[in-house]
């Protein structure tokens, strides 16, 4: 059943408010995942050996198109759908470019499930789970669509998610995870798996208050394929692991590169 326009409105609202509470903390909490330096490192040697130009997904703080635009004279299109993470990515731009920086970086607040562009792009990324804030079947494959009408023909759409790991998700439910601390701060994360519906209630705890709070979900491996097929691409590979692996049935990623 198709979600009603009410449903889709506050999706959309919820989406916009995801990471604003933790936005000036978000690379201090992300450093405390064990796959974000792994994606970081995957992204930013693969990346300089694609054509431009470049359009990020869920660009955010920056954690991959401002390294991206510093060391390459490539041009780059970020778009993500929180003010509050392109604010803290703009300044840094802003910084870079007073010591000099060979690249270019545009950045626009927009929803990756109503991306406007027609052919204007080379390579199009998702990185970082990002896929999840997509709640459900029509918005991810509004995405899709929207991906593959932005591309140049022959272009690149990579994208890379986990694999739903339901054991270590049962031991964790309802736990406060660790994620960084130092003298003045402490974050953890705190997930409420709905396993019915392939989501989780995600909290990000700030020396033990919510700071922030979003639903996400977990897509399978058939989910996220079948759909980009159904949107007319054709699979370029499919990777298990940040070390360029091939995904097999014990991979804990799925990296897909597809090609328009």
């Amino acid at each position: 059943m198709k979600n009603t326009l009410n449903d889709q409105i506050s999706t959309i609202e919820a989406r916009k408010t995801a990471y604003a509470g933790i936005a000036h903390l978000y690379d201090k909490w992300c450093s405390g995942d064990p796959f974000y330096e792994k994606t970081r490192q995957f992204y930013l040697n693969i990346l300089p050996l694609e054509k431009g130009p470049f359009l990020e997904l869920g660009v955010g703080t920056g954690r991959l198109a401002l390294p991206l635009v510093q060391n390459h004279a490539v041009d780059v299109t970020g778009i993500d759908i929180c003010s509050e993470m392109l604010a803290i990515c703009g300044l840094g731009y802003q910084q870079q470019k007073k010591s000099g920086c060979p690249g270019i970086l545009h950045l626009e607040q927009g929803d990756m499930t109503k991306l406007q562009y027609r052919e204007q792009f080379k390579t199009i990324y998702l990185p970082f789970r990002t896929v999840g804030h997509l709640l459900n079947q029509e918005n991810l494959l509004a995405m899709f669509h929207g991906a593959y009408r932005a591309l140049k023909p022959d272009g690149v759409f990579m994208l890379d998610h986990y694999m739903f790991d339901k054991a270590w998700a049962e031991e964790h439910n309802g736990r406060d995870l660790p994620m960084y601390c130092d003298k003045t701060v402490k974050i953890e994360d705190h997930y409420i798996y709905d396993f019915e519906k392939g989501r989780m209630d995600c909290r990000i705890k700030v020396n033990g208050i919510v700071a922030d709070q979003f639903i996400f979900r977990w897509y399978s491996i058939e989910e996220i394929g079948n759909t980009a097929r159904e949107a007319g691409f054709i699979l370029e590979k499919l990777m298990g692991e940040f070390d360029g692996s091939e995904w097999n049935e014990q991979s804990g990623n799925q990296i897909w590169i597809w090609r328009k």
